[in-house]
């Protein structure tokens, strides 16, 4: 999430054109495309970067909220000066368990201070879709038939990615054929369920190996990867490294 804190930018926001100015804050997710065309000498913001993980899961319990208010579709808001105060306050408290973190002497304080930095990021999404809902309602009109689809398919996979990873199986959920469904999540968001599929399992994996001690075998096994090998194989095409490399740097990054 941006807060703009003064100035302005202009940007292509899923190639709509947006100016954003002094008092708005914007919603970047993986289903915003954004581009930036230019922004004048004074613009500054305040950022809020969530962790995909933490992104998603925050998600998982309030899409339906989301969905209902075309917060993907729409994702700023015109703020108020106590929403803008509430941020820059939820700003500082964020950055200083940052800085904690960084200086973790231990690892039980690591996963303490991590937990409560997640909880603040979480926090602060949930505040943004309540303050979302409160200042510009809903336009009383049903969505679209791509978008019900499209936000059922990710209701259903935050939910159930973990076990199912097969297309047909979401498709079938939407009560359409593969080849259909496909085609209507990949004019929609620009990458197809597939790709989709294979993002989040990535993203659980990542939380798996960063915030457990389990084994690399038990992890495969909570994916519902018929054996270690065929995980390490999936992770390594989708990241580059292997799942015990990726654990190893994250370490090392963290201390």
């Amino acid at each position: 999430m941006i807060l703009c804190t003064a100035g302005h930018r202009d940007v292509l926001l899923n190639g709509q054109p947006l100016r954003v100015q002094e008092g708005m804050v914007c919603l970047f997710t993986p289903l915003v495309a954004l581009f930036e065309l230019s922004r004048d000498d004074d613009y500054a913001d305040i950022v809020i970067a969530d962790d995909t993980t933490v992104f998603y899961s925050t998600v998982r319990t309030v899409i339906d909220i989301i969905a209902n208010q075309r917060i993907f579709k729409r994702p700023y808001l015109v703020c108020t000066r106590a929403y803008i105060d509430y941020f820059k306050r939820q700003h500082t408290a964020i950055e200083a368990k940052r800085a904690s973190l960084r200086e973790a002497r231990s690892k039980e304080e690591e996963r303490l201070l991590t937990q409560t930095l997640h909880l603040l990021e979480q926090e602060a999404m949930l505040e943004f879709v309540y303050q979302y809902c409160t200042n510009n309602g809903t336009d009383g009109q049903e969505l679209e038939k791509g978008d019900s689809i499209i936000f059922g398919f990710f209701s259903t996979l935050y939910q159930e990615c973990k076990t199912r990873r097969d297309v047909a199986y979401y498709a079938a959920k939407a009560n359409l054929s593969s080849r259909h469904f496909a085609r209507i999540i990949r004019n929609k968001t620009g990458k197809a369920p597939s790709e989709w599929i294979a993002y989040l399992t990535v993203v659980n994996a990542q939380t798996l190996l960063k915030q457990t001690e389990k084994s690399i075998k038990e992890i495969a096994a909570e994916l519902h990867f018929p054996e270690q090998f065929t995980f390490r194989k999936f992770f390594k095409l989708h990241t580059g490294m292997s799942p015990k490399e990726y654990r190893t740097r994250q370490k090392a990054d963290a201390g």
